[in-house]
Protein backbone atom coordinates (compact mmCIF):
# COMPACT_ATOMS: atom_id res chain seq x y z
CA UNK A 1 0.00 0.00 0.00
CA UNK A 2 1.05 3.21 -0.92
CA UNK A 3 -0.31 6.52 1.07
CA UNK A 4 1.45 9.88 -0.98
CA UNK A 5 1.24 11.92 1.90
CA UNK A 6 1.94 15.64 1.57
CA UNK A 7 3.19 17.76 -0.99
CA UNK A 8 1.25 20.08 -3.33
CA UNK A 9 -0.43 17.98 -6.97
CA UNK A 10 -1.62 19.95 -10.27
CA UNK A 11 -5.45 19.75 -10.65
CA UNK A 12 -5.02 16.96 -13.25
CA UNK A 13 -2.44 14.70 -10.89
CA UNK A 14 -5.00 14.96 -8.09
CA UNK A 15 -7.82 14.21 -10.45
CA UNK A 16 -6.07 11.03 -11.28
CA UNK A 17 -5.23 10.43 -7.75
CA UNK A 18 -8.27 10.30 -6.43
CA UNK A 19 -9.84 8.28 -9.50
CA UNK A 20 -7.30 5.60 -7.98
CA UNK A 21 -8.85 5.59 -4.89
CA UNK A 22 -6.43 8.47 -3.35
CA UNK A 23 -8.30 9.63 -0.18
CA UNK A 24 -7.63 12.95 1.75
CA UNK A 25 -6.83 12.62 5.35
CA UNK A 26 -5.20 9.52 5.56
CA UNK A 27 -2.99 9.30 8.11
CA UNK A 28 0.93 8.92 8.44
CA UNK A 29 0.86 5.44 10.03
CA UNK A 30 -1.48 2.53 9.45
CA UNK A 31 -1.39 -1.60 10.51
CA UNK A 32 -4.28 -3.22 8.95
CA UNK A 33 -4.64 -6.22 11.30
CA UNK A 34 -6.21 -7.23 14.17
CA UNK A 35 -4.13 -6.71 17.12
CA UNK A 36 -2.77 -9.75 19.32
CA UNK A 37 -4.97 -9.84 22.13
CA UNK A 38 -7.77 -9.22 19.45
CA UNK A 39 -9.00 -6.10 21.07
CA UNK A 40 -7.97 -4.03 17.88
CA UNK A 41 -9.17 -4.66 14.50
CA UNK A 42 -6.11 -2.08 13.71
CA UNK A 43 -3.85 0.62 14.29
CA UNK A 44 -3.76 4.12 13.14
CA UNK A 45 -1.77 6.93 13.84
CA UNK A 46 -1.06 10.64 12.69
CA UNK A 47 2.16 12.16 13.39
CA UNK A 48 2.78 15.27 14.24
CA UNK A 49 5.24 18.23 15.45
CA UNK A 50 4.32 20.02 18.93
CA UNK A 51 2.75 22.88 16.79
CA UNK A 52 1.05 20.54 14.09
CA UNK A 53 -2.92 20.36 13.38
CA UNK A 54 -4.70 17.51 12.66
CA UNK A 55 -6.88 18.24 9.58
CA UNK A 56 -10.67 17.71 9.49
CA UNK A 57 -10.00 14.81 6.75
CA UNK A 58 -7.48 13.15 9.20
CA UNK A 59 -10.10 13.45 12.05
CA UNK A 60 -12.52 11.80 9.99
CA UNK A 61 -10.18 9.27 8.86
CA UNK A 62 -9.24 8.86 12.56
CA UNK A 63 -13.07 8.62 13.72
CA UNK A 64 -13.87 5.97 10.55
CA UNK A 65 -11.10 3.84 11.93
CA UNK A 66 -12.03 3.90 15.32
CA UNK A 67 -15.76 3.23 14.70
CA UNK A 68 -14.37 0.27 12.88
CA UNK A 69 -12.94 -0.93 15.85
CA UNK A 70 -9.20 0.34 15.04
CA UNK A 71 -6.68 1.99 17.68
CA UNK A 72 -6.04 5.86 16.53
CA UNK A 73 -3.74 8.07 18.09
CA UNK A 74 -1.98 11.81 17.25
CA UNK A 75 1.11 11.75 18.55
CA UNK A 76 3.95 14.27 19.00
CA UNK A 77 6.97 12.11 20.29
CA UNK A 78 9.02 8.33 19.44
CA UNK A 79 7.57 8.12 23.06
CA UNK A 80 3.91 8.73 22.25
CA UNK A 81 4.55 6.45 19.04
CA UNK A 82 5.69 3.50 20.77
CA UNK A 83 3.25 3.86 23.83
CA UNK A 84 0.66 3.96 21.44
CA UNK A 85 1.70 0.76 19.76
CA UNK A 86 2.77 -0.71 22.72
CA UNK A 87 -1.26 -0.32 23.45
CA UNK A 88 -2.41 -2.12 20.25
CA UNK A 89 -0.35 -5.11 21.13
CA UNK A 90 -1.98 -6.01 24.89
CA UNK A 91 -4.23 -4.63 26.95
CA UNK A 92 -2.82 -2.58 29.87
CA UNK A 93 -3.64 -3.60 33.47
Amino acid sequence: MHVPNGGLRSRGEAGRMRAMGVRKGVVDWILPFPSPTGRYTGLAIEVKSNRGTVSDEQQDFLDDAAAAGWLTAVVRSSDEFVKAVEQWIRVRP
